[in-house]
């Protein structure tokens, strides 16, 4: 158990260790789990179909917004992952579980550093919209969002993929097969804390970035560009883009919190395993929250929903390029 406890650097590899330790799947985790990433990977999948088939893709937030889906979709499949691996891993040659284990949980560290980053991009989207609407058209053009999208990509996975090639780049292959049944020799010393630092240091950012966008919010509701036709959906995408972020920046908290902790020794305690349990469960279910608030705070994502469910052409109204200015 002492290499169990010192070696938890993600939830998922946590949560894992201790289902194989008991030989007992907690019944009520387990089910909450299963069910919330098998309910995200169908939402996801209808809402980027939805925006990539009608005319928000024309649109800047709906394109991010379909961005958010596509991490939230991996996160789904994350949890699945976890507790399959949890399951059947005792069914694979070693050296595919091992590989699988790592991808586990690199791959949910960096999606949900990514998902962060992306609401960041969201965040700044509709501030441009609330402060400077006629301007925003030629700032948040289509073509500059898919290339925000894939540098934010990219930085990620180097920041995150920098410290673990520095720390095994002179390590053999057959080391890597042994050592991947111990994550604490892959994962430099600190590197969890750092994941964590790195999140927490978003979240703060995120809730500064909305903070003042709904300061902006109301200092500019008295402009005829926000109380016209056109403004007021501006308004309304972007209190919905609000609620949406803060229901995932609160359902990410024990996620971070449980990178931040520095390894057990010894016996894991209670606390300690509930966190672990409560945080995969969390994220999964804050992995689909914006398919359920953005129809229904949004017509638009309504009509394209019911579009895709009909297998008909999907043709969302969007204001002419003359009339929108956000």
């Amino acid at each position: 158990m002492e290499t169990v406890t010192s070696s938890t650097y993600n939830v998922t590899e946590y949560v894992t260790q201790e289902l194989k330790k008991s030989a007992i799947i907690p019944m009520g985790p387990l089910v909450l789990g299963l069910t919330a990433a098998a309910g995200s990977i169908l939402a996801n999948l209808l809402t980027i179909t939805a925006i990539v088939s009608s005319r928000l893709n024309k649109h800047s937030t709906h394109i991010l917004v379909a961005n958010q889906s596509g991490c939230d979709l991996l996160v789904a499949v994350n949890t699945i992952a976890t507790y399959a691996r949890a399951i059947y891993s005792h069914l694979l040659p070693l050296w595919l579980a091992n590989v699988l284990r790592l991808a586990n949980s690199v791959t949910m560290h960096t999606v949900i550093v990514i998902s962060l980053g992306n609401s960041l991009l969201i965040g700044v989207d509709r501030f441009i919209a609330t402060v400077s609407p006629f301007k925003y058209k030629s700032i948040a053009t289509k073509k500059r969002v898919y290339y925000t999208i894939g540098l934010m990509w990219l930085a990620v996975i180097g920041v995150l993929s920098f410290p673990l090639v520095i720390h095994n780049i002179n390590r053999k292959l057959d080391d890597w097969i042994i050592n991947m049944m111990e994550l604490t020799t892959i994962y430099p010393q600190g590197f969890p804390a750092f994941v964590g630092v790195l999140m927490c240091s978003l979240m703060v950012t995120n809730f500064i970035l909305y903070f003042a966008i709904m300061v902006a919010f109301q200092r500019v509701s008295g402009r005829v560009e926000s109380i016209n036709a056109t403004g007021q959906k501006s308004r309304k995408l972007t209190s919905t883009v609000a609620i949406v972020v803060m229901f995932t920046l609160v359902f990410y908290c024990p996620f971070v919190v449980y990178l931040m902790l520095p390894p057990a020794k010894g016996k894991a305690d209670v606390v300690k395993r509930m966190l672990a349990q409560v945080a995969l469960v969390l994220i999964t279910f804050a992995s689909y929250i914006n398919n359920i608030i953005y129809p229904l705070r949004q017509p638009k994502y309504r009509d394209a929903y019911a579009k895709v469910f009909s297998c008909s052409k999907v043709n969302v109204q969007v204001e002419p390029a003359s009339q929108k200015t956000t």
